[in-house]
């Protein structure tokens, strides 16, 4: 029966999925034990993937095409890539940023020629100029590498922005400006603060992190939600919205009306065209709230009991997942007894997404991680370099990147957990339930391949997901073959 449902489900996603995805390049990559993989890409195409193994470093540059252009290995480990900051690409060269042992505020960087594939270690950077300042967390956005350092005693947050591997654009923000002492706690304390790329970011996996950053050309806009902050009032929280002026040294923090956490009520937020959704939920009720982040008006607010119809809701919730395995396929939640039992396990999560025609595609829900699973694994989970660090324009912002890779199952972009939600399709102006269909995201379609591999009992030696300008990558390695096969697929 398992070989019939597998011949089924391989069949019907060969099929269904064909036109959305393109064999792109398979090429030798001799990798092995690999612990985990990376991917970044430059202006003109080209990606550099790496793979961090028990024994050294693995490089691999391929063109725009999906050719070979060059290979290299360094003789150390990175820890497994646990050290390492992030990489930014360049037309000739890719550069590879690491902590810098013994070296207060400095990086590390190594160049990795794009040619020849040659690694060369490069003198340390002074990445801020404060000494008494503690990394908070690095990523990578808009080709360009991104180190975050606050000094609790000043209470002042520096960003340093690398270009290349030199001296970087250091900002510098005094947070006693916005009136707010609490923002270490949060950056250092609190700390997981996961990258939202945009399209990739469309999932509850991806956003159940309750502290996230998104980055733009002039700004960077980062939210906390659920922070246990002491300069607010009694048994209240809310979402707090930090953004950071790029082009001069400004800062303002936003809050969002606080919310009664008396009853158990939990929440999260997406930010979208500087509007702020917030999904709400406690017990038998949930709702959803729109704000003008410019404004700091309420735009729209729905609420639902268990008991009403949930006209916002198009079709039945989904399920998909199992809390000891993942799974490779959805179920449907066709009451809302049952679809409020399920959202009652797991951490609050939304999405938003542009449609055609001035509407707007929303996913909410919960996700959930098995508490064992979370243990095994929060090692990897917790370091700033898997939530932040690899999240730029060359990869999606994976809270477990290949640690689950080593199982039975690929799950890189649904993680190995729960998710449970249901979706809406509302006007961008009014806000108003509008008709449409629904528009599957970049991660839907890795996801459906992801499936399709499952039936076919694929088992990768590492994985890696990247985008450029125009099309977005999955990529395995083959443990058979030492063949690292890649999969485009389109934006659209």
């Amino acid at each position: 029966m398992s070989k019939l449902y597998s011949f089924i489900l391989a069949f019907l996603l060969s099929t269904q999925f064909l036109s959305a995805q393109t064999d792109f390049s398979s090429v030798s990559f001799s990798a092995s034990n690999v612990s985990q993989m990376i991917a970044e890409t430059n202006k003109a195409g080209d990606v550099c993937i790496t793979a961090f193994t028990l024994k050294g470093t693995d490089f691999l540059v391929l063109d725009k095409q999906g050719e070979k252009v060059a290979t290299g290995s360094y003789p150390y480990n990175f820890a497994n890539g646990a050290t390492v900051l992030g990489m930014i690409g360049l037309p000739d060269k890719f550069i590879l940023f690491d902590e810098a042992p013994n070296t207060a505020g400095a990086v590390q960087p190594y160049k990795i020629d794009r040619q020849t594939g040659e690694v060369i270690m490069l003198n340390a950077v002074e990445a801020v100029p404060d000494k008494n300042s503690k990394l908070a967390t690095t990523f990578v956005a808009n080709g360009r590498f991104f180190a975050l350092f606050i000094n609790k005693k000043t209470n002042t947050l520096y960003v340093s922005l690398f270009k290349d591997e030199h001296t970087p654009e250091v900002r510098t923000y005094s947070l006693d400006k916005v009136n707010d002492k609490q923002m270490y706690n949060r950056l250092v304390k609190r700390g997981e603060l996961t990258l939202m790329v945009p399209g990739m970011d469309q999932n509850m996996y991806s956003n159940s992190a309750l502290s996230k950053i998104y980055p733009s050309e002039d700004k960077l806009v980062i939210t906390f939600d659920m922070f246990g902050n002491t300069d607010a009032p009694k048994h209240t929280s809310t979402t707090e919205i930090l953004t950071l002026d790029l082009k001069q040294d400004k800062a303002t923090l936003q809050k969002l009306p606080y919310l009664d956490t008396k009853k158990r009520l939990l929440f999260n937020s997406y930010v979208h065209q500087n509007k702020a959704y917030r999904f709400i939920l406690s017990g038998r009720a949930l709702q959803l709230e729109v704000h003008d982040l410019a404004t700091d008006k309420l735009l729209k607010h729905y609420a639902y009991s268990q008991e009403d119809t949930i006209d916002i809701m198009v079709n039945d919730a989904l399920r998909v997942g199992t809390p000891n395995s993942w799974s490779p396929g959805s179920r449907s939640i066709e009451t809302n007894k049952k679809l409020f039992k399920k959202l009652g396990n797991g951490i609050p999560a939304i999405a938003v997404d542009a449609l055609p025609s001035g509407k707007l595609q929303l996913a909410m829900g919960t996700y959930y991680m098995q508490e064992s699973r979370s243990a095994n694994l929060g090692g990897i989970a917790t370091t700033k370099a898997a939530t932040a660090s690899f999240g730029g324009p060359a990869a999606l912002p994976l809270i477990l990147l290949g640690a689950a890779l080593q199982g039975s199952s690929i799950t890189m972009t649904e993680g190995t957990g729960v998710s449970t939600y249901f979706q809406s399709i509302l006007s961008a102006d009014s806000f108003e339930v509008a008709p449409g269909s629904f528009r599957k995201s970049i991660q839907d379609k890795i996801s459906d391949h992801e499936r399709l591999l499952y039936s076919q009992k694929v088992k990768p030696a590492g994985v890696i997901v990247y985008t450029d300008q125009e099309q977005a990558y999955f990529g395995y390695l083959d443990k058979e073959t030492k063949l690292l096969k890649i999969t485009a697929f389109s934006k659209e």
